[in-house]
């Protein structure tokens, strides 16, 4: 019920506040008196729309603040506490105007806007005219008188309750079907995946393989160069092995003179006459096998660039799955 109404500059009034008891009320008085303006002073607590031309003469605002006590059962605390407004012992309704065209009201002290505060105000408050009947006529609010004169309260519970399961069901099945959707992509990338890399082959180790032939290839010009100077190095007139026969010759001729003390450095030379055949026969078996093949560097070239291609989508697709379990979670 209204327990009290406080008006502050509107119209005639500069300060007022009446308090309401349990009953009927009536308020008369002869035109003029003021009967409407509570009225209008009422309507605008409870959420019509803001007439400035209410407010006093000479006043840059006005104000008016509504009490209601509630039943802890009220159907308005429902509404109040989706808008995040705790129930209290007392519902305060307070709507100021100012002159500058702006206006702000409230529902116990929490700001709210005008539509919410109308919202409440029809709930609590059926204002009629002479010639009007605001809330029997409002087909919105029949469901709800309905419902209160059958006190349908239980069953409500239930639809309410009802309702929101299957609202919630429906959110399941279109997550799973979300989820399944995705899983079917998932299937279809790695079945063409599975493919790729059935076609494709590879083995352990056949990127570096591949990678050292490919770099053979590239440089076969650059390699054959470093095998002839390698090759004139060791067989040329100035040589290593003419060097070393030369030298080999020099201590033959004076090592039966020596007395033994020339051995040890024969028997070196002789050693190091055989390392650089060695070599020289490695240096020339690598001149025989090195050829410029532009087919062969081409189909190298290709097989590392599907090899690489395919780490590099798996190594991604794995480190996007990461991410979106994560997300998930």
């Amino acid at each position: 019920m209204l327990h009290s109404l406080t008006v502050s500059n509107i119209v005639l009034i500069e300060r007022l506040t009446l308090t309401f008891e349990r009953g009927l009320t009536v308020l008369t008085g002869e035109t003029g008196a003021g009967k409407s303006i509570l009225l209008d002073a009422l309507g605008l607590a409870l959420g019509s729309r803001a007439d400035f031309r209410l407010i006093r003469e000479g006043e840059t605002s006005a104000q008016v603040s509504a009490v209601f006590h509630l039943p802890a059962d009220h159907p308005v605390w429902g509404r109040l506490a989706e808008a995040d407004i705790e129930q209290d012992d007392e519902l305060i309704l307070r709507r100021r105007l100012k002159s500058d065209g702006k206006s702000s009201a409230s529902i116990n002290d929490v700001p709210v806007s005008a539509a919410l505060l109308r919202e409440i105000g029809d709930a609590l408050v059926e204002i009629q005219g002479q010639f009007e009947g605001r809330g029997l006529l409002d087909l919105s609010t029949h469901l709800g008188h309905i419902d209160r004169a059958a006190n349908h309260q239980d069953i409500l519970e239930k639809l309410r309750s009802g309702w929101n399961n299957w609202l919630q069901a429906q959110r399941n099945l279109a997550q799973a079907k979300r989820d399944l959707e995705a899983a079917r992509a998932e299937e279809e990338w790695l079945r063409d995946a599975v493919q790729q890399l059935d076609l494709l082959a590879p083995q352990a180790g056949e990127e570096d393989e591949l990678s050292a032939e490919r770099e053979r290839l590239s440089n076969v010009g650059r390699i054959g160069e470093g095998l002839a100077l390698a090759d004139d190095a060791i067989f040329g007139d100035s040589g290593a092995q003419a060097i070393i026969g030369r030298a080999r010759a020099a201590l033959d001729k004076v090592a039966p003179l020596a007395g033994g003390l020339l051995d040890e450095a024969q028997a070196a030379l002789g050693r190091a006459d055989a390392e650089i055949a060695e070599a020289a026969a490695t240096i020339s078996s690598a001149g025989h096998e090195l050829e410029s093949d532009p087919a062969r560097l081409q189909n190298v070239d290709d097989r590392l660039h599907e090899l690489r291609q395919q780490a590099r989508k798996h190594d991604w697709h794995r480190g996007f799955r990461r991410r979106a379990c994560r997300t998930c979670r």
